[in-house]
């Protein structure tokens, strides 16, 4: 069965406009960046008998999360997933057992794979020197395991785990790539509370901690 996130309100993106309550969790988190765009990124996912996760066709049912994209002083954009904004619906069980980070890492590398779609991330024609896109979501969240009602919450405001990805596309494919950039991960949540798990743990190649 196709599982998927859903969203919170069609309404919230009406016209590519937030309204100001609803970009808690989509302030630029560094100084020095304006917001220049907010869009929906939709997932969809399943199970294999063997217990591994895989994305699907969004076609039936969708995940759609509001994600902001700010661009720097000097030209760079970044982009921010909204925690707040997350909804599931679908298989309870396939959905409950979906890991955290799996499901940020997902909804990472899709919004700057949509960000190249608007145009704001410049495809780069030579994937020997890719460009890179940053993407930030809160470090640590509290989840609410009951399937299509399942919530996820941010145990704080300002601390991210950041996610770089590498876009381009080998001369006469005309197919965006869009590659994770491993690095060391240094998130934790320890110290915040004994509910909150990050959203970006080891196991999935980790981020850093800003």
């Amino acid at each position: 069965m196709k599982i998927a996130f859903t969203f919170l309100s069609l309404l919230l993106f009406i016209g590519g406009v937030l309204p100001a309550q609803t970009l808690t969790s989509v302030t630029s988190p560094s100084s020095g960046f304006e917001l220049v765009a907010t869009f929906p990124v939709q997932i969809g996912f399943d199970r294999s008998p063997d217990g591994t996760y895989y994305r699907t066709s969004v076609a039936e049912k969708s995940c759609i999360t509001i994600i902001g994209a700010f661009r720097s002083s000097y030209g760079q954009v970044e982009y921010r997933i909204n925690t707040d904004s997350i909804q599931f619906s679908g298989d309870g069980d396939v959905i409950d057992h979906l890991p955290t980070g799996l499901a940020y890492e997902w909804l990472a590398q899709e919004a700057v794979l949509q960000g190249t779609i608007r145009g704001l991330t410049v495809v780069s024609s030579d994937c020997s020197v890719p460009t890179i896109a940053p993407v930030t979501a809160v470090a640590c969240v509290t989840r609410q395991r009951l399937g299509s009602n399942t919530t996820i919450t941010p145990c704080t405001y300002d601390q991210f785990s950041t996610w770089q990805f590498a876009v381009c596309s080998q001369s006469g494919s005309g197919a965006t790539s869009v590659i994770r950039v491993p690095y060391e991960n240094v998130n934790g949540c320890g110290e915040i509370g004994s509910t909150c798990e990050p959203t970006c743990p080891n196991y999935l190649g980790g981020a850093v901690l800003r």
